[in-house]
């Protein structure tokens, strides 16, 4: 039997089932003892509620889990809401008991966090519900949940998992979750990805369908599990599991480094995030900067809008905290869906395509005014800061706030008030509208970040949180990597930098199509900055491109998506085997320099040999010619690699060029030319240059066409001109120790 739900936490957990029998909050036969009575019970549960958070705030603190214990405070914080008091004790003064007006009054706040479409708003629930939960344990029980009888080993099963479970386990007691509640943005689900547990979430009767004792397969990032699987599907995900373990270790090599792809070129990693938390967690897994700081949370669960100066304190704080990182800040996209009492927004059939975003702050001047006045005056003194703007559809829009923000500067100005008249105003592209306007707004704003969440569903006309359209909202469908091409298209012939800060971002697949449009930034989640990172060190700019022809060249969401997902499980990197140190891990024949490991090809069923720069120990000498152990040739452009039949080595020419020498077009035949620009190699094919054998190429070459022998300056060259090998100077390449490599690096091999 498999359990379908919500990949809310990636990696694979086997173990023995731990079913959480939750206490009884059942207060039906509860007597009203009269109003001061229960004020006084209920005020009672809510001070034990906040000295238990305090304790357990400082006990996560003090063993490492700063997060978590942050987490826990901004429980007690919610609770001492003045909103969600005033419910509570109007409840009993009306008749309710304290259970009854506990439990209202947490409802009713958790009610208003459902009621918007964006998930980390509607996460709030969760806590809610987690809150009036404990509220409810210390008025019925007098004490809380208690974790100390889960053994190790467990898989943990329960109805919904709150904060207060996840921060009751004991590191690696734990093995994976599951749950019947809950979604990828929940907070029991960041603490699960924060602590490194394989969950799934959202699992309808997962809490009837498994039994304590019984031994749980689950799979977190597809989102299944399966409960007393068959011994050859036990073994499967035992097998899963441990390379999946190995893989996580190895992050931890991109972990404080500046992200480049295969070829040494730069990119840039930010993260997503909604409080200054979030900041602290996004800094702790090594973001270069912040993308989108989503700002609708400062203006949530209160009674009346956050002042300029409360503002400016969380965005100069966010900015400090980013350092020399650049802070690109959304104004906010409040409105329609998203219920703030205080704001009296109207109720509308359809939100998504409503009252919202720079829709609302156009029309709410004053509030959009404060806001700008505040992200400017956080940034003075301070170039790290960026303005962004939600929704925009058309010049219209952007020039009315270009506008605003005009007379903002000068009522600044003329106050004497220190802010920063730099900002750059940007703009999110997630509308069809601002696709197909999209040279136009290059040329009026200062950067681009394409909000692929949007961007899908408006281009598929598909509700990405209505399940009976779920099959249609997908980032791979054709109709949305075009727009995402064009959006990058015109930002690059405008000269304005283009991220990307939607989930898409992050998706394997997708990010070597994304390289080869020429996005400039990735905007994921904290916990997916060291995995997009890895990913784009897989890939180099040639790679990328052939990877991207092929998708491109698709007709379906099904076809890209199969083909780019057999291009991920084909990575140009892999973990260091067990007990090997990464830094000197050798080839299986031991051949090769220590220090390379495996790789494959897309589309090739053979293995290659190399590694990832972050990887690399230093340089290394042969015959005099300096090379770096993931094949790129220090100071020359050349390239080292190999497989474990044949060797490569290409020369400078082709770096500069981009070209492939010596290959003959058509027929996918390449030859060497000893001890100058060897055999040309494409990215996703094999090739034996001592045998002359026929090139093996992968779908999206084959579907071009042939490429060989192109050069910078020259035109082609089908292989016939021998003189090509002349055309390099040293300063390009010329490596004359090249034939070593076809000799099988017999020559003496020195570290320098």
């Amino acid at each position: 039997m498999l359990l379908k739900g919500v990949p809310a936490s990636p990696g694979i957990g086997v173990g023995r089932a731990f079913v959480w029998a939750e206490p009884s909050l059942d207060y039906g036969s509860v007597v009203f003892a009269g109003e001061e009575a229960e004020l006084a019970r209920l005020r009672a549960a809510r001070r034990t509620f906040a000295d238990e958070a305090a304790r357990l705030a400082k006990s996560l603190k003090e063993r490492g889990s700063v997060r978590e214990g942050d987490m826990i405070e901004g429980h007690a914080v919610l609770l001492e809401d003045d909103f969600l008091t005033e419910e509570m004790e109007n409840a009993v003064r009306s008749g309710s008991t304290a259970e009854a007006a506990a439990a209202a009054g947490c409802d009713a706040v958790a009610e208003i966090f459902m009621q918007t479409d964006d998930e980390t708003i509607r996460a709030r629930a969760a806590d809610m519900r987690a809150i009036r939960d404990r509220l409810l344990g210390y008025l019925l029980h007098g004490k809380s949940q208690d974790l100390s009888e889960v053994p190790p080993g467990t898989v943990f099963v329960t109805r919904e998992l709150t904060p207060y479970m996840a921060t009751g386990f004991r590191r690696g007691d734990i093995e994976a979750i599951l749950t019947e509640e809950g979604g990828k943005t929940s907070h029991s689900a960041i603490l699960a990805r924060a602590m490194g547990i394989p969950a799934v979430m959202g699992v309808h009767g997962a809490v009837a369908a498994v039994a304590s004792g019984m031994t749980v397969a689950v799979d977190g990032d597809a989102g299944v599990a399966e409960p007393d699987p068959e011994p050859a599907r036990l073994a499967d995900f035992l097998a899963r599991q441990r390379a999946w373990r190995e893989s996580v270790a190895a992050l931890g090599v991109f972990r404080g480094r500046r992200t480049e792809d295969l070829d040494g070129t730069p990119r840039l990693v930010c993260a997503n995030i909604a409080s200054l938390k979030e900041a602290e967690m996004a800094l702790e897994n090594g973001c270069e900067g912040v993308g989108l700081f989503r700002t609708e949370m400062l203006f949530m669960d209160r009674q009346s809008p956050p002042s300029e100066d409360e503002q400016a304190d969380v965005y100069r704080r966010a900015s400090e905290a980013m350092a020399w990182r650049e802070l690109v800040i959304r104004t906010m996209d409040i409105g329609g869906d998203k219920e703030v009492p205080y704001l009296d927004l109207p109720k509308e059939p359809n939100p998504f395509l409503g009252y919202r975003a720079v829709r609302f702050s156009l029309d709410r001047p004053e509030l959009f005014r404060t806001q700008l006045r505040a992200i400017f005056r956080a940034a003075a003194g301070r170039g790290n800061v960026k303005c962004m703007i939600p929704l925009v559809t058309g010049c219209e829009e952007l020039e009315a706030v270009k506008a605003i923000a005009e007379g903002v500067r000068g009522d600044l100005a003329a106050a004497g008030v220190p802010f920063n008249a730099e900002v750059p105003l940007g703009i999110m592209v997630e509308t069809p509208a601002a696709v197909q306007m999209a040279d136009a707004l290059a040329r009026r704003a200062a950067f681009f970040s394409i909000g692929t969440n949007d961007l899908t569903q408006y281009t598929l006309a598909a509700d990405r949180l209505n399940p009976r359209v779920d099959y249609l909202y997908s980032h791979f469908h054709p109709a949305v990597l075009r727009s995402v091409e064009r959006v990058v298209r015109a930002a690059k012939a405008a000269g304005i930098p283009v991220g990307m800060c939607g989930e898409a971002a992050g998706a394997p697949g997708l990010v070597p199509v994304y390289m080869a449009f020429g996005l400039d930034e990735w905007s994921v989640n904290p916990a997916s900055v060291l995995p997009c990172r890895r990913e784009i060190s897989l890939w180099s700019a040639a790679g990328a491109r052939e990877v991207a022809e092929g998708a491109m060249a698709l007709e379906t969401a099904a076809e890209v998506k199969a083909y780019l997902e057999e291009a991920a499980r084909n990575p140009r990197w892999s973990p260091p085997r067990p007990g090997v140190p990464p830094e000197r891990r050798a080839c299986p024949d031991d051949s090769l320099p220590a220090g390379q490991g495996p790789v494959a090809a897309p589309g090739s069923g053979r293995r290659l040999w190399s590694a990832p720069r972050a990887l690399r120990p230093g340089g290394f000498s042969v015959s005099g010619d300096r090379f770096l152990e993931d094949g790129q040739a220090g100071g020359s452009g050349g390239k080292w690699g190999c497989d474990v039949l044949a060797r490569r080595w290409e020369g400078g020419a082709r770096a500069k060029a981009g070209g492939r020498w010596g290959g003959k077009e058509g027929r996918g035949e390449e030859r060497q030319v000893r001890g100058r620009a060897g055999t040309g190699f494409g990215t996703g094919n094999e090739y034996e240059p001592k045998q002359n054998r026929r090139r093996r190429r992968d779908a999206a070459r084959g579907r071009r066409g042939s490429s060989w022998g192109e050069r910078a300056g020259c035109g082609q060259d089908h292989g016939r001109r021998r003189a090509a090998s002349e055309v390099m100077d040293c300063a390009a390449g010329e490596r004359r120790g090249g034939r070593n490599v076809a000799q099988g690096f017999d020559s003496r091999v020195t570290e320098s």
